[in-house]
């Protein structure tokens, strides 16, 4: 092939590359443009927050007539909660060996969120506590969870994440929430370990679809 063959093919691939570069670019701003965005809407403490046909992970949840106010938040330790909110008798059992605390069960490592959850009316729907997710916003990356074995001993016939309201009633929920973080390279992989809470602005999402309803509230020190 000649020298002015060979400068052509060049150019002639260079400009292909581009071409594919190009439309590679376009696909992922339509993929992008096209997505869907849920609408967001934002609540405050006292606010009551209807799920109107929302739902947080399964649909079957929003077939029900919920809404949920969260009242207060603070935070405290696991003695404190079993001792403001535990039902007597009822202690707390990690339901694992591999949870540590770091500051024993005396360290302020809970978030406990105060909420009213009522039902309007009707048999169906429920609430899918185990999918709450707590974000503080001065530290995003520590997602905390719920702990449902500190909330047994306030709720013990809660056994799993998921739970009703009789229809025509409200339920005052003390919700505890836990960071979590791993344990050094030493330990066993499955060790985690509960950290001190943080506080000041926190959110939780009550619906992710087709509504995103949001309630910010903060958490004194």
């Amino acid at each position: 092939m000649s020298g002015k063959h060979k400068a052509l093919h060049h150019v002639v691939l260079v400009l292909v590359g581009i071409a594919v570069v190009a439309l590679v670019g376009v696909r992922i701003w339509y993929v992008n443009a096209t997505a869907y965005r849920p609408k967001v809407e934002l609540y405050g403490t006292g606010d009551e927050v209807a799920m109107d046909g929302s739902f947080l992970g399964q649909q079957l949840e929003a077939e029900g007539d919920y809404s949920i106010t969260i009242q207060d938040a603070e935070r405290m330790s696991f003695n404190e909660y079993v001792e403001r909110y535990g039902v007597d008798g009822e202690a707390y059992k990690p339901s694992s060996d591999a949870m540590v605390h770091d500051g024993g069960l005396d360290g302020e490592d809970v978030v406990v969120v105060d909420m009213a959850v009522t039902n309007h009316g009707g048999e169906d729907g429920y609430i899918a506590a185990l999918n709450w997710r707590l974000v503080a916003q001065d530290r995003p990356a520590a997602t905390y969870l719920g702990n449902f074995d500190l909330l047994r001993t306030s709720e013990p016939g809660l056994s799993v994440g998921y739970f009703a309201v009789a229809p025509g009633h409200t339920h005052v929920l003390h919700m505890p929430f836990c960071a979590q973080r791993y344990g050094p390279a030493s330990a066993p992989s499955n060790e985690k370990h509960y950290t001190q809470a943080d506080t000041g602005l926190f959110s939780l999402n009550i619906t992710n679809y087709p509504v995103q309803k949001t309630v910010e509230f903060d958490v004194a020190p």
